[in-house]
């Protein structure tokens, strides 16, 4: 098999009536951990690169917090590892 193991570029769009504070990102498969990631232009993003040599799927989740910490539901997508890059 033939895949792409390089950085890409993870991006979540969150709203909330008083604010998004802070996404955290989590993922899990052939590799797994967790990031709060950065603000960008009405967005937020996080650059994935992982030097796990499995090419399996991975499951992404993220949960918004709005200005006083209140969690959004985690909202998932699972990706198969030879997208990505």
């Amino acid at each position: 098999m033939i895949y792409n193991d390089g950085p890409t570029t993870i991006t979540v769009v969150a709203t909330d009536a008083v604010g998004v504070t802070r996404v955290s990102l989590s993922w899990a498969g052939g590799a797994s951990g967790t990031v709060d990631m950065a603000p960008s232009g009405g967005a937020w993003g996080f650059t994935f690169s992982s030097d796990s040599p499995n090419p399996s799927s991975l499951t992404f989740t993220a949960v918004a917090y709005d200005a006083a910490g209140n969690p959004s539901p985690p909202a998932s997508v699972a990706v198969d590892w030879q997208y990505f890059g």
